[in-house]
């Protein structure tokens, strides 16, 4: 969705960040936990998973970063007006997808983000 709405003013403002760039061949790459423990993050470890090079610019400062690749923010969760968002640069990768830990990160984000404020 980044990358498909990335001109829309809304879209940038509701998931917190403007979307940079998206390139580079399919590739395995280690997505580890950033900062303190989170809902979204509760019990999920590092893990290695699929896909290509993605970039962010411009956080809100109220994001917090979940996790990381390279460095990189890569997951992270924010409150906006009386609802939560959590995005994740993950792409379709099936082998991503077919993941426990990749699955226990999603279900984490449909409860945390689903329990409003």
């Amino acid at each position: 969705a980044g990358d498909c709405f990335f001109k829309e003013a809304g879209y940038t403002s509701l998931v917190g960040a403007f979307f940079g760039s998206y390139g580079g061949k399919v590739s395995a790459f280690r997505v580890e936990r950033a900062g303190e423990e989170h809902p979204v993050t509760e019990g999920v470890d590092s893990f290695e998973a699929w896909g290509g090079k993605i970039s962010h610019l411009d956080f809100e400062e109220d994001c917090v970063i979940l996790q990381e690749r390279n460095g990189e923010p890569w997951t992270w969760a924010r409150s906006v007006g009386k609802g939560r968002v959590v995005y994740s640069a993950f792409t379709g990768e099936p082998r991503t997808w077919s993941l426990g830990q990749f699955h226990l990160l999603m279900a984490n984000a449909i409860r945390w983000a689903g329990s409003g404020k």
